[in-house]
């Protein structure tokens, strides 16, 4: 049995890493096909010393996200996959909030007229909240991020560890940093200034993120029955 489950996936973004290159790395990670995905970057660490204008730059680029009909070539957001999702997914940042948390943007159910027939989201960002409030451990599976300050790396690791599933990002200005990172991440994959794996690559998580891998020659084990043969004279 191979199982490829869900994420609470960090983003790791180092106090040298090019501002605009992690907003957008940041952006397409959580929001891309709506945060319904496992590898959705839905817990973003970022270095103290740029918080403040990361968070702007994030809050800012967020408000030009188009919402609307994925048939339309101009939608970069489109609906959840249904009013029963979508309502789980509200739940989830209400209670967000009720935790503790301040929401940045979105966060409302969608009025518009165009948008009422469908289960729209809009690109949700709370901050204020503690690594181990539910919001912050439990996958949502919508356009939901959450975002931290952290003051050194050791403490990042530890946050990005800190949860049941095994998922991760590092966005970095140094790759050589970026590299010691990596490793130390419980994670079945690492994406260095990017998002996703790479063509061929093993994908799949630790812990409750699954077991078993897809993709290239590891993918291909999990259909293959191993024979041992032993004791024949050469």
């Amino acid at each position: 049995v191979s199982l490829e489950l869900g994420g609470k996936s960090p983003t790791i973004v180092c106090h040298d890493a090019d501002l605009a290159h992690a907003v957008a790395g940041v952006i397409f990670g959580i929001f891309s096909s709506s945060g319904e995905s496992c590898i959705a970057g839905s817990r973003c660490f970022v270095h103290r010393s740029i918080y403040e204008p990361f968070k702007l730059a994030l809050l800012e680029r967020t408000a030009t996200l188009r919402i609307g009909n994925p048939e339309l070539e101009s939608t970069q957001i489109g609906p959840l996959i249904s009013q029963q999702h979508r309502a789980s997914v509200h739940s989830y940042v209400t209670l967000g909030l009720q935790e503790g948390g301040k929401l940045l943007c979105g966060g409302k159910i969608p009025n518009e007229p165009s948008l009422a027939s469908g289960s729209y989201y809009p690109p949700t960002i709370i901050d204020g909240l503690a690594n181990d409030a539910r919001l912050c451990q439990e996958e949502v599976f919508g356009p939901v991020a959450t975002v931290f300050a952290y003051d050194n790396l050791d403490q990042a690791i530890e946050m990005a560890n800190d949860t049941d599933y095994g998922l991760s990002s590092v966005i970095s200005g140094d790759p050589a940093e970026a590299a010691k990172v990596a490793p130390r991440l419980r994670a079945g994959m690492v994406a260095v200034n990017n998002w996703g794996p790479a063509p061929g690559a093993p994908f799949g998580g630790y812990k409750q993120s699954g077991n078993g891998r897809e993709g290239g020659l590891f993918g291909l084990k999990d259909f293959m029955e191993i024979k041992a043969i032993s004791g024949i004279p050469a």
